[in-house]
Parts: structure tokens; sequence; C-alpha cells
């Protein structure tokens, strides 16, 4: 995506004009690379290895977030997993133990927050 301003402002003999370009790519429009060819024409060798370390960069800053979502969701599914696994033993203890409308309500509530965990992440 790309938005381009420009404004100019005449007085008299006197011009001013100011020109700004924004976008999400790292690079620069053809249009401007060509006046800077015309005014220094060693920087644009420099502009596109900037260019370049920049798109190197936001790879790596991308690839970082996605490995660290990933890990983050999995991290999560496991400790889920985990707490459903430790209320599922202590409904069996309890119910070993003769306290059976105890060890239904927490191996029910356990089975049923687990299912609503996973299925709640699936929607977003």
């Amino acid at each position: 995506m790309s938005r381009q301003t420009r404004v100019d402002a005449n007085n008299g003999e006197n011009r001013l004009a100011i020109t700004q370009h924004e976008t999400d790519s790292p690079l620069i429009p053809v249009g401007q690379i060509a006046q800077l060819k015309d005014v220094l024409p060693e920087r644009v060798d420099w502009v596109f290895a900037q260019t370049e370390k920049e798109a190197n960069f936001r790879r790596e800053m991308i690839q970082r977030e996605s490995t660290m979502v990933f890990i983050e969701r999995m991290f999560g599914q496991v400790v889920a997993a985990g707490v459903c696994c430790g209320a599922l033993w202590v409904a069996y203890l309890l119910g070993e133990k003769g306290n059976s409308v105890a060890a239904v309500a927490i191996g029910t509530t356990a089975v049923i927050g687990l299912a609503t965990a996973f299925l709640s992440n699936r929607r977003k």
C-alpha cells in the first residue's frame, strides 16, 4: 500500500514544493531513485544496499514472530492438556475414595473446559 502527498506553495518568484511518500515496502519509488542518480550517483548503490538490509531484517522479524506465536500456542495446548489430565486424575482419586458426586463434577468440568479452550482458539 502506498500513499503520496505533495504540497506546492508560491510566493511571487519563490516556490516551495514538499513531497511525502509513505509505503509499507522497503523500496523507494523509481522516480526518486532517478532524481538521486542525477544529484548523487554514488549513493544509488548505497540506497539499494540499505533496502536489501531492511528487507532481510523484515523477513527475520516475521520469521521470529511466526516462531514465537507457534511456540506460544503449543505451550498453551500442552499446559491445558496437563491441567485436564491433572483434574481427571483428581476425579479418579475422588471416585476411588467414594466421593462420586465430586469426581463427576470435577471430571466433567475438566473435559468441558478443555474442549471449550481448544474450540474457542479455532474460532479466533
